[in-house]
């Protein structure tokens, strides 16, 4: 049986791209982050999903600071150009396109505020 540590590795052998769901749950260590990106080969992706701390608990308002923790703990996949896109949970709040549309441009204008290069689209 394969030890739980070699997952992601046996993983990368045959798909190029993960969906990262843990992210939404926990906020992972730089060094867990920083070993996925060791661990995969060059060209993998990562796709990450956003915390529920900014989508669930502060609905995406003020978010200039849980983003900045965010980012701050994919970094390794940002230098390793290993980050594919991010993805979010809505709330059943946002049961009408109407208010997907507003989550998602709020989510798309506050961490744009902080990085030039953040780029998305609803």
């Amino acid at each position: 049986m394969l030890p739980i540590l070699r997952w992601l590795e046996r993983y990368a052998e045959t798909f190029d791209t993960v969906d990262v769901n843990a992210t939404f749950y926990r906020l992972p260590t730089l060094k867990a982050v920083a070993g996925w990106a060791h661990t995969t080969p060059e060209g993998f992706i990562f796709a990450v999903k956003a915390s529920r701390y900014l989508t669930h608990v502060t609905r995406l308002r003020e978010l200039r600071e849980g983003w900045r923790r965010f980012h701050e703990r994919i970094a390794p996949l940002v230098e390793a150009e290993k980050l594919g896109p991010m993805t979010a949970a809505a709330t059943r709040s946002a049961s009408t396109p109407r208010s997907r549309q507003s989550l998602c441009t709020r989510a798309m204008v506050a961490p744009a505020q902080d990085d030039s290069r953040a780029r998305g689209r609803c």
